[in-house]
């Protein structure tokens, strides 16, 4: 049986979601794409914001090589953290059930930790190369 569909019990009149038996189909999620899509693009906004930011605040602080480097893995970590804690800990209440984060999107850690990452890598290079350049002379 494979446990990552879901799929009807025809003997419980059960469905199995995850592994898990679920009584009704009211306690079954499904996934608004259009809703997901505007989550992505939110989070695309703020990952872009927040690489503007830390890139700045990086040309500023005159760091070089690997220590911008480092700077950017660990803010870039903790600015992911922190927007997931914030989707988690302020999410909607529906029917008494609060919603989880795979409720916003599909695959959480890829698209909050990993997603776009080229891009945010050239935003954050942009500006600490920018600010950097601007600031040494």
């Amino acid at each position: 049986m494979d446990e990552n569909k879901i799929h009807t019990n025809p003997k419980k009149n059960k469905t199995v979601l995850l592994g898990k038996e679920v009584e009704n189909e009211e306690e079954t999620r499904s996934i608004f794409i259009p809703a997901q899509v505007h989550n992505n693009n939110v989070l695309s906004y703020y990952k872009d914001l927040t690489c503007l930011i830390l890139g700045s605040s990086c040309g500023i602080l005159q760091l070089k090589a690997i220590e911008g480097l480092i700077f950017f893995i660990i803010t870039s970590i903790i600015s992911s953290s922190l927007y997931q804690i914030s989707m988690i800990n302020f999410g909607y209440i529906n029917k008494g059930k609060k919603y989880t984060i795979k409720d916003f999107y599909e695959y959480p850690i890829r698209d909050i930790y990993l997603g776009d990452i080229g891009r945010n890598i050239a935003t954050f290079t942009m500006m600490w190369c920018l600010l950097g350049a601007l600031v040494t002379y």
